[in-house]
C-alpha cells in the first residue's frame, strides 16, 4: 500500500465527505447529524485547513482517513486551544492510519505553539482507547445531544512556547513539516511506499 500523509487541500474534500457521511450515518460524528454539502466541506477547508493543520492520509491514489481541528467547544475563543475529530475509512480501520492523521495534526499544533487539544465523541471504549494511546487522557463526560447519549471529552496537553498567537500551520518550517509527515506515513501497517 502506497501511503501520503499530509496537510488536507480542497481536492481532498469528496473523499473527506464519503468518509465523514458514514460517520453521521452511524452517529459517530461529534456534532452534525445531517451530511453537509461538498461546497461546505470546501468552504470549512479554505476556513480552517490554513489556520488550524487539517490532515489526511491517502492510501493507493484514495483518502483513507483524516483529522481536523476548529475552535474549542468549551472555549471557543481561546487561540491556543483546539478540538480535534478523527475519521477513518471503515475498511482500512487498526492500521494505524488515525494515530498517523492525528500525530502529523499534533506535531503542527505543536510547532505552532498550540497549548492542548480536545476530542469530544459519543462515548465509545474503542474510540476512548483510541484517544489515550495517542497521548490524551480523560477530562469529563456529558450529556450527549440525544436522550440517553454519554459523550466523553478527553485532551492532551502540548508544549508550547509562551507567545502571543499561534503559528498558523503554513508557516512551520517545510523541511520539518516534510519530514515529521513522512515519519506518521511510515508508521502505517502495510505500508510498501511512503509518498
Amino acid at each position: 500500500m502506497k501511503v501520503c500523509v499530509r496537510r488536507v487541500n480542497e481536492w481532498d474534500a469528496p473523499g473527506m465527505l464519503k468518509i465523514y457521511g458514514t460517520a453521521i450515518d452511524a452517529g459517530l460524528s461529534s456534532f452534525e447529524r445531517e451530511m453537509p454539502a461538498l461546497f461546505e466541506v470546501v468552504r470549512r477547508i479554505d476556513r480552517y485547513t490554513y489556520g488550524k493543520g487539517w490532515t489526511v492520509c491517502d492510501a493507493d491514489g484514495w483518502t483513507a482517513g483524516f483529522a481536523v481541528a476548529h475552535e474549542c467547544f468549551d472555549c471557543p475563543d481561546d487561540l491556543f486551544m483546539m478540538d480535534v475529530e478523527v475519521y477513518v475509512d471503515a475498511a482500512l480501520r487498526r492500521r494505524g492510519i488515525g494515530s498517523a492523521v492525528l500525530g502529523l495534526l499534533i506535531d503542527i499544533a505543536t510547532m505552532g505553539d498550540r497549548k492542548a487539544l480536545r476530542a469530544r465523541f459519543p462515548h465509545s471504549d474503542a474510540t476512548l482507547a483510541f484517544f489515550k494511546s495517542c497521548g490524551f487522557r480523560e477530562i469529563r463526560r456529558d450529556d450527549g445531544f440525544r436522550p440517553s447519549e454519554t459523550w466523553t471529552v478527553v485532551e492532551r496537553k502540548l508544549d508550547a512556547r509562551d507567545v502571543e498567537q499561534p503559528t498558523k500551520p503554513f508557516l512551520v518550517p517545510q523541511g520539518e513539516y516534510e519530514r515529521i509527515r513522512r515519519e506518521w506515513g511510515a508508521k502505517i501497517k502495510g505500508v510498501s511506499e511512503v509518498l
